[in-house]
Order: C-alpha cells, then sequence, then structure tokens
C-alpha cells in the first residue's frame, strides 16, 4: 500500500484528495475530491456500473420531447395510409391534424409546425412507406423505435461477426457461373516456419507458377504486406478513436490498446496465449 493511501495514517478525505491529485497528474483532466468522493460511493453502491456515465446508457427515442397525442396521430396517420398510394409527407399533415381534432376536440392539442411533423413522419414511417423525404430505415419489427447503443465495459464481452455474400457475378467463357478468383502466378513469403512447412509449399507451388523468399531482413521485397501491417499497427492500435471512451473520462478519445488496458484493468480477464 502506498503511503499516501494508508487508513492507519491518513483519513477518507485525505485519500481521496491524494486520488485527485495524482488522477489529475495522470492526464484525467482536473480532478476534484469531491468527484473521487461521488465515484467511490457510487461503486460501492453499485458496483462498476456506478462507474458508467450514464448518458451514454439511456434510451434514446426517435420522437424526442413530442406530445404523445400527436405521435399517435403520426402513428395513425401512417397506418390509414399503408395499402394505399403514399402521397407526399406534407400531404400527411392535414390527416394528422384532423385525427387530433377528431380526438381531442378543436384547439385541445396545439398545431404542431410542419417542422415538428416532418421530424416525427420520417422518424416513424417504416422503409419504403413514404415516396420522398429522409425516410430512416428502420425495421418494421421494432415499430419505428431507436436501438438502444451497445456498451461493453470488458474486452471480449461482446463479438460481432458477420458473414456477408460478395454480390458479384462472375461468369467463364463457356457460360457457367463462377466464385471471383484470384489464380496466384507468384507468391512471396517471409521465412516464417509455417511458409516453409510441407502444410504450405506444395499447395503454394502448385497454385502459383513461383514460389520465392527474400533474404533474411528484407522488408522491401514484401513492401505492400509491410506497409499494409505498418498502418495496422500505426493508425488502428495507436491512433484514438472517437468511439473508444473510457468511462472515467467520456471526453477524451482512446486508441484501442488504450482501452482494452482500461478495461482490463477492472475486469476479470484470461489471457491470451
Amino acid at each position: 500500500m502506498r503511503p499516501q493511501y494508508d487508513p492507519e495514517r491518513h483519513t477518507p478525505a485525505e485519500r481521496e484528495q491524494a486520488n485527485a491529485q495524482e488522477l489529475t497528474a495522470l492526464g484525467f483532466g482536473r480532478v476534484s475530491r469531491t468527484t473521487v468522493q461521488r465515484t467511490r460511493l457510487a461503486y460501492r453502491k453499485q458496483g462498476l456500473w456506478g462507474l458508467l456515465d450514464h448518458r451514454t446508457t439511456r434510451a434514446s427515442s426517435p420522437t424526442g420531447r413530442a406530445d404523445e397525442r400527436v405521435v399517435a396521430a403520426v402513428r395513425e396517420a401512417l397506418h390509414r395510409r399503408r395499402g394505399r398510394s403514399k402521397g407526399t409527407i406534407n400531404g400527411l399533415f392535414p390527416l394528422i391534424n384532423q385525427i387530433l381534432q377528431d380526438r381531442h376536440g378543436p384547439g385541445t392539442v396545439p398545431t404542431p409546425s410542419q417542422a415538428t411533423l416532418y421530424r416525427l413522419v420520417t422518424a416513424l414511417a417504416r422503409p419504403g412507406e413514404l415516396p420522398s423525404g429522409p425516410v430512416r430505415q428502420v425495421p418494421a419489427s421494432v415499430d419505428g423505435r431507436a436501438f438502444t447503443p451497445t456498451t461493453a465495459l470488458r474486452p471480449g464481452e461482446q463479438v460481432q461477426v458477420d458473414t456477408t455474400r460478395l454480390d458479384v457475378l462472375a461468369l467463364f467463357d463457356d457460360g457457367r457461373l463462377a466464385r471471383p478468383v484470384a489464380l496466384p502466378e507468384t507468391i512471396i513469403v517471409d521465412r516464417g516456419r509455417i511458409f516453409v512447412s510441407a502444410a504450405f509449399t506444395p499447395p503454394a507451388n502448385t497454385s502459383a507458377s513461383a514460389s520465392s523468399q527474400p533474404r533474411p531482413r528484407t522488408p522491401t521485397a514484401k513492401g505492400i504486406v509491410e506497409r499494409t501491417f505498418g498502418t495496422i499497427n500505426a493508425l488502428f492500435c495507436h491512433r484514438p478513436h472517437e468511439g473508444l471512451r473510457h468511462p472515467m473520462m467520456p471526453r477524451k478519445a482512446l486508441t484501442p490498446d488504450q482501452m482494452r488496458a482500461a478495461l482490463v484493468a477492472v475486469a476479470d480477464t484470461c489471457p491470451s496465449r
């Protein structure tokens, strides 16, 4: 235990002040003792959940703060229009106002502005429901609701995998369908064990007319792939990304390496082998 955090020598307020000074020195911005105290109490009460910036966990609404009566009228107007001529967005406005008057009486609900109605219609309409205007492409199964942002607090908590078919039609000379593949003429590899093994060398020699290994320590022989890996290391691993935010520093963008290190520090993980 470091001396400034020894409970036998310092009060909780003194330890909080020491923590605030340490966080400020590490670049977390100007951190006050009150902030440390609030965070400590939130962690004691809620665990890791208490450390989150809960602005990122609130589910957003496509209708914002619009009057629920107006929202219901827009939904009803869209429902009545389904199966008929789509018309235009502006053509829905009289129908919406008529629904409001029929349900609540003339003048009971303040008449929404055209900008408000346009925003609500485009937010609640299903794909292909309107012929013009920026209709939000939301699956019909969610009834126009926005998706909740995904939040992960530890590496590997959620891994998303997708299979996408390459929409390319390739034909042989005789008209038969073919997969869009490229047959290598020359394969250049380094001297890694996998590339000089019996599992790789015979297939490579069969697929390509030539296979070569450059001299040791000559990366320029494979300049393209070396540049690709260099770009991945420089931009992906060490470049701050706006979508990566530390729970304690929501305004600071982190690199993937920094984000992983921050989350590993507060989560039980199994080291990779």
